[in-house]
C-alpha cells in the first residue's frame, strides 16, 4: 500500500498538468476560497465548512489515484455539489419532521448584519450551474477564463451563465425593490 501522507512527491496533478503541484500546496492556496464558495452556494457556514473538508478529502485520494487534472476546479466543483447534496438532505429531513410532528413548524430565520447577505440569496436562488459562475466571478474576482476553467466547461458556456445569472438576478431584484416600494421611475 503507498503512503498518501502529506508529503508524498506522487501525489499531483498539477494545475493545468503543472509538475510538482502537491496537494499540501493546493489546500493552503485555495482553502479560504473554497470554503467561501461553499458557503455562498449553501448559504450555511456549518455546511460549507463540512463540504470544503470533505472535498479536499476526496481531492487527496483523487490525487493519490492520477485522476485528476485540475486540483483547483476539482475541489471547488466537490464542495459545491457536496453543499447541494447535504442542503437536499437537510430540507428532506425538515419536511420528514413536519410530516411526523403533525405541527406547524416554521423554519429559523437568522438575523444577519452583512449587507450582502440578500444579494447572495438571490444568487443560491438561481440555477446551480448559473449560481456557481457567478459566484466565482463575483466572489472570487475571478476571470471569464478561470470560471472556465474551474467549472471545466468552455470560455462561451462561462460567459453565457455569467449572463444568464445577471438577467436571473436583475430580475430578481428589480421585483424586490417593487415589492418593498423601491422608486418606480
Amino acid at each position: 500500500m503507498t503512503d498518501v501522507g502529506w508529503e508524498n512527491p506522487d501525489v499531483g496533478g498539477g494545475l493545468g498538468g503543472a509538475p510538482g503541484e502537491d496537494f499540501e500546496s493546493v489546500y493552503a492556496e485555495h482553502y479560504t476560497q473554497v470554503l467561501g464558495l461553499a458557503y455562498v452556494m449553501s448559504g450555511r457556514v456549518d455546511v460549507a465548512e463540512e463540504a470544503t473538508q470533505d472535498a479536499f478529502i476526496k481531492l487527496l485520494a483523487a490525487m493519490a489515484a492520477g485522476e485528476v487534472h485540475n486540483p483547483p476546479g476539482w475541489v471547488r466543483t466537490a464542495a459545491v455539489n457536496l453543499a447541494r447534496s447535504r442542503l437536499r438532505r437537510a430540507r428532506t429531513e425538515f419536511r420528514a419532521v413536519l410530516r411526523l410532528s403533525r405541527r406547524r413548524v416554521e423554519p429559523l430565520e437568522l438575523d444577519t448584519t452583512v449587507e450582502s447577505e440578500e444579494f447572495w440569496e438571490h444568487v443560491r436562488s438561481l440555477p446551480p450551474r448559473q449560481a456557481e459562475a457567478v459566484a466565482l466571478h463575483y466572489l472570487e474576482d475571478r476571470s471569464v477564463r478561470d470560471v472556465a476553467s474551474l467549472m471545466d466547461i468552455a470560455e462561451g458556456t462561462a460567459k453565457a451563465l455569467l449572463h444568464q445569472g445577471r438577467a436571473g438576478l436583475r430580475r430578481r431584484l428589480s421585483t424586490d425593490e417593487d415589492v418593498d416600494g423601491g422608486d418606480p421611475r
